[in-house]
């Protein structure tokens, strides 16, 4: 598929005020057509032909025939006085035998200015600049409203709240999408764009219901949000392949290498701005809400129950610390601190963090203690000689 045909089949994803920003690829790709009919047309050497009119000095100047020596004139022969002048040498050279001399030959590149060309890249050089304003604009604005948005989420994921729940699955699957994995890239690409827009589709499919009003209502400025980041990372991706595309069937047309200082201003900017957009997304979702991830205990990878802090500063449940203890393993288990667990005791439990847990982790926290309780009802039976649990029949 031509790539004109295909910005006008992907132009109705964009609205109607975004459609003029495109870059105009079919346009220009008809200056090229005229840039090439200019080359061929110009008269590079500029020699005469053998038709072209003599010179009116060649035509009134007078024939000299040197074969005809009869009518050859005498003129009296002078002769210079016969005289000696002295002369002192100021330096003696030595024949020595040195470096042939050869023609020095200096390359020269002609340099030819052709109209059509000239209004070409005028032409280009506008649009982009264009298209980078136009995208600040929007990227501003979304700025702006991701500062709004920060202060309602504030509001509607209070752990008093009663949709706490429904937007920490939303966070959860969001951040675990296409959409946030941003590592080490400098640039977004048309597979990132084509990820995330079927990511969205997908998380829109599992969101919960919410029980607030006003949930609904900060949950449709968040999804707007990313569809119009969506869209300003598609739309960059599109321009900038259109830019690449018509410089280099320029270069290819007319032989005149323009491609490399083109495409190395476009990639010094191209999708800046989005990432940073997305980065500030990120932020806040972190920030915002804490996530059961991030207090997670290294040895159960379950949510921390009286959370103790070592001498490190690593956190562990203290169930997980004294069977740590009893089975020889005396260390942190993150860093290998030595004798982290064997120093410690409930004197360091973080209270501040216990209670912020069961603020936010009610169900978890309640979850976790009916686990323990049941590996310690397991083990006071089984140190009684007793087996809560029948023998298998067939062994």
């Amino acid at each position: 598929m031509k790539y004109s045909k295909y910005i006008q089949n992907n132009e109705h994803n964009f609205p109607l005020e975004w459609r003029s920003h495109l870059f105009p690829y079919k346009l220009l790709k008809k200056d090229i057509n005229k840039i090439t009919e200019d080359l061929e047309t110009k008269n590079f050497n500029q020699l005469p032909s053998e038709n072209a009119p003599e010179s009116p000095l060649l035509n009134d100047s007078q024939i000299l025939n040197t074969s005809d020596s009869n009518k050859s004139k005498k003129y009296p022969k002078t002769e210079p006085p016969n005289t000696f002048v002295e002369s002192t040498p100021i330096c003696e050279l030595k024949d020595e035998n040195g470096e042939n001399l050869q023609a020095i030959v200096i390359d020269r590149d002609i340099i030819m200015e052709i109209k059509s060309q000239t209004l070409f890249f005028r032409q280009i050089s506008k649009v982009l600049n264009e298209i980078e304003t136009f995208e600040k604009d929007v990227e501003n604005e979304l700025f702006l409203k991701l500062e709004e948005l920060s202060s309602d989420l504030l509001s509607v994921t209070s752990p008093f709240d009663k949709d706490l729940g429904t937007w920490r699955n939303i966070f959860s699957i969001y951040l675990d999408s296409t959409f946030f994995e941003k590592n080490n890239r400098k640039h977004l690409t048309i597979d990132w764009v084509n990820s995330a827009n079927n990511a969205h589709k997908r998380f829109t499919k599992t969101v919960g219901k919410f029980k607030s009003p006003k949930s609904v209502s900060v949950y449709k400025s968040f999804d707007k949000i990313n569809k119009v980041i969506i869209l300003l990372a598609f739309m960059g991706q599109m321009n900038y392949t259109a830019t690449r595309k018509i410089i280099k069937k320029h270069d290819r047309r007319t032989g005149i290498r323009t491609k490399e200082n083109y495409l190395k201003t476009m990639l010094s900017r191209e999708s800046g701005l989005t990432l940073a957009l997305i980065s500030q997304l990120f932020n806040q979702f972190v920030s915002i809400l804490p996530m059961i991830e991030d207090y997670e205990c290294p040895v159960c990878f379950s949510v921390l129950i009286n959370p103790i802090r070592l001498r490190c500063l690593h956190l562990i449940c203290s169930h997980c610390m004294l069977y740590s203890r009893l089975n020889g393993n005396h260390d942190c288990p993150l860093c290998r601190h030595q004798n982290a667990l064997l120093d410690a005791s409930n004197a360091d439990i973080d209270q501040a963090l216990k209670n912020m847990l069961k603020l936010y982790f009610p169900k978890e926290i309640r979850n976790r203690r009916n686990e323990i309780s049941k590996i310690q009802n397991d083990e006071m039976i089984a140190a009684h000689g007793l087996n809560r649990y029948p023998k298998c029949t067939i062994m």
